[in-house]
């Protein structure tokens, strides 16, 4: 896709984000129970807010890609993917063992979180 091209996309997510979000979000709380009550069977409200929030969230990522946070943490996003089971028993390793020294149940969050 031409750079071009692609810059007019991310400008169109942005456009249609601003008009939808709101629409859906004015449609849920005129009537929440239809609209969005249950996640599985969402009324039209529901799905308009929904897809036009992840459109300004996909413009937000574009943004994102050109700066300069992206290119510095690359490598570290990168890493990650590709250790990401590792990663994922490590820090499971890490709870558990965590549980039996620190306690379980015996803290509040706060406690639990510091």
């Amino acid at each position: 896709m031409q750079s071009k091209d692609l810059d007019q996309f991310h400008k169109e997510c942005l456009i249609l984000g601003v008009i939808m979000t709101p629409i859906g979000a004015g449609l849920m709380y005129w009537d929440y129970e239809y609209h969005f009550n249950n996640f599985f069977h969402m009324g039209f409200g529901g799905i308009t807010y929904l897809i036009g929030f992840n459109l300004l969230l996909f413009w937000l990522a574009s943004l994102f890609v050109n700066t300069w946070i992206y290119k510095v943490f690359l490598p570290f996003y990168t890493y990650c993917s590709r250790h990401v089971t590792s990663i994922y028993l490590l820090h499971w390793v890490l709870i558990c063992w965590g549980m039996a020294i620190i306690g379980y149940q015996t803290m509040d969050q706060l406690q639990t979180l510091g």
